[in-house]
């Protein structure tokens, strides 16, 4: 394939990704769908051209969504991105069934470890610490409902039991990580 077709084919590829991507930032009701189809188009581009061209088309996609979306979408088409290139070049390489799974799973956890890094550092969001807050705050309120029913004394030991498994579920963020990438 001749190198215009290959730059038309990621132009148009990047087009439907970023019209995929504006539906699911600005069009709430199908972007439940839409969400899992962002990877395709970086899946079919990497399948045809391997990974190199593909990291081009990443370049433009992450500029374009940067104007055509918010700020927020950066995180997105990092992940969608990643995800979608380990399993094209999976598909490029004809490997087997199971090991596109795999390789486009380390993808998806690499994205995901990537937007993790730019929610931390670039966006200054501790989610360790919002998750806290979100905790205790809750705890506060449950704790304040049952003081005006008059219940406090009775559930005491109970309410310390819910605030520790509220706190285990921050330590399954890694788990969960890989869960989802799966």
């Amino acid at each position: 394939m001749t190198g215009s077709k290959k730059i038309t084919e990621g132009a148009l590829l990047t087009a439907v990704y970023i019209a995929l991507l504006w539906m699911t930032v600005f069009i709430p009701v199908i972007s439940i769908f839409t969400f899992f189809a962002l990877a395709i188009p970086f899946i079919i581009y990497t399948a045809k051209h391997n990974w190199q061209p593909a990291l081009m088309m990443l370049i433009v996609a992450i500029m374009l969504s940067l104007i055509f979306a918010t700020l927020f979408s950066l995180p997105m088409t990092l992940l969608m991105a990643f995800g979608g290139i380990m399993i094209g070049k999976a598909i490029y390489d004809q490997r087997s069934a199971y090991e596109t799974w795999a390789r486009g799973t380390v993808g998806f956890i690499f994205g995901l470890l990537i937007v993790f890094i730019i929610i931390q550092f670039v966006l200054q969001i501790d989610i360790f610490a919002e998750m806290d807050q979100v905790i205790t705050e809750s705890m506060n309120i449950m704790q304040s409902m049952m003081n005006q029913l008059g219940l406090n004394d009775e559930i005491e030991g109970q309410m310390k039991l819910i605030e520790e498994k509220m706190h285990f579920f921050k330590d399954l963020i890694t788990a969960s990580m890989a869960v989802i990438s799966i």
